[in-house]
């Protein structure tokens, strides 16, 4: 899997992080320092991920890395994924859902990255518990494309929207970096197929912050 430019809003390229993290490096540990101390101030890049298992590392109870979790001829929402604290929803009646957890890939990533395919629209990945209310968040994750399109969103509970950010780019690993919430309150966040009919997806490295 390669990793390209996307030059939409919102979207970052690894070239970029990669830069950064080699002047990190240049700079030495006395600057590094002085950033610790700016994560206390109230920057939502130093504030606390509110999701639990971000980078899908635990596998649901009873559920082995590599083991498909699959839905077939079925619509509910907040059904079992492949990984704890992710759920996974189905909106259009008869659709086909699977999950696995598989080997990550992404930049950055982990031992576990999560795969989707799913044949329905405004169908995907969810986590699993609510985050208390927040007005603003932002929200980042690394999404990486086979086909269809796919959607990211932050909002409230079933009334969160997957349109915060949509990418159809195939075959290269996109972030999408710092999305802010279309709809307040903000408790959940979700990455779905959309606006194509059912989509083939990896993602990874899921992050929303509350922004003061």
């Amino acid at each position: 899997m390669k990793t390209a430019t996307n030059r939409l809003f919102n979207h970052r390229s690894l070239p970029a992080v990669s830069r950064a993290n080699f002047i990190v490096r240049a700079i030495g540990k006395a600057v590094l320092a002085q950033v610790a101390l700016a994560c206390f101030l109230p920057l939502a890049v130093c504030a606390q991920n509110l999701l639990p298992n971000p980078g899908f590392e635990k596998p649901a109870p009873g559920v082995p890395p590599g083991t498909p979790v699959s839905y077939i001829n079925f619509c509910g929402n907040a059904v079992s994924s492949a990984a704890a604290d992710w759920v996974v929803s189905i909106d259009v009646c008869g659709g086909n859902l699977t999950s696995t957890l598989v080997p990550s890939t992404a930049p950055s990533g982990g031992k576990y990255m999560m795969h989707i395919v799913t044949d329905s629209v405004n169908s995907g990945l969810a986590s699993d518990q609510s985050f208390a209310n927040q007005a603003r968040t932002l929200a980042s994750v690394w999404v990486y494309v086979n086909s269809g399109c796919v959607g990211i969103g932050t909002g409230n509970a079933a009334f969160t929207v997957d349109t915060d950010e949509i990418t159809c780019e195939t075959g290269t690993w996109i972030e999408f970096f710092k999305v802010p919430n279309s709809v307040s309150p903000s408790n959940t966040f979700v990455v779905y197929a959309f606006p194509a009919t059912g989509a083939d997806f990896y993602v990874d490295n899921a992050r929303v912050v509350a922004v003061p």
